[in-house]
């Protein structure tokens, strides 16, 4: 994940970042990328991937709302938090169809009120995947797709309803699945995040334990670290 703050206050981007990164030791989890751009000239001018954007509204030169606006242009699943302390500005970040509008001064309650549903809304796949399969071709919501498997030669999709057997390799589904929600715990095997029950050093249990999964063992540490951000999340 990566994270942006934007503001011609070097004072604020101090505090925000403090702030952001107490939330992750209070939940235990590791800190994500963060960067700080002191300008909208800066921000836009970033080739990086931005997951979740805190912009000021009044900075020098461009304006925080116009400098989102182009932002989502070339990102539409953007996650942004507008931050201001003027309410003039409430209709346009309306408009912008910002997830948030924090007034300043922060406060750290409704920050991580708000912060954990961002999360939320980051890690919830909204995608859907075309599969084919020898019989007919599906749109299936990525959320109804518990764990895909490839073992002797086939390609299986666990659904809540059916299993499939797709016509493209695991490789292939990979790269069209959410990454935010999806883990390769395997060579052979690709989990759901949301249907994880538990997991020992070698196998993942799912969909209360109907199905399982391997769990290779150099991926333990980060496979657990990707749940426990998961559980503090949706819990």
């Amino acid at each position: 994940m990566h994270i942006a703050i934007c503001d011609d206050d070097s004072t604020f981007r101090l505090i925000l970042r403090s702030l952001l990164s107490d939330f992750y030791k209070i939940n235990r989890l590791p800190l994500p990328d963060l960067m700080e751009f002191g300008n909208a000239k800066e921000l836009l001018a970033y080739t990086g991937e931005i997951d979740i954007l805190f912009v000021d509204v009044e900075m020098q030169g461009m304006n925080g709302i116009s400098a989102a606006y182009k932002l989502k242009e070339t990102n539409k699943n953007i996650i942004i938090f507008v931050i201001t302390a003027h309410e003039e500005y409430l209709d346009h970040i309306f408009e912008l169809k910002a997830f948030r509008y924090l007034p300043k001064p922060l406060e750290r309650a409704r920050l991580y009120r708000n912060y954990k549903q961002a999360l939320k809304e980051y890690l919830t796949p909204r995608a859907r995947l075309t599969l084919e399969t020898k019989e007919e071709t599906l749109i299936l919501p990525a959320e109804s797709i518990i764990m895909i498997s490839a073992l002797h030669g086939e390609v299986t999709v666990y659904t809540k309803k059916r299993n499939l057997q797709a016509l493209k390799t695991l490789n292939d589904l990979k790269t069209i699945l959410p990454e935010n929600c999806f883990y390769q715990s395997h060579r052979s095997y690709i989990v759901n995040l949301q249907y994880v029950n538990r997991f020992t050093k070698d196998l993942i249990y799912l969909d209360n334990d109907n199905l399982k999964a391997y769990l290779t063992q150099r991926k333990y540490t980060d496979f657990k670290k990707t749940c426990l951000l998961f559980q503090t999340t949706f819990c």
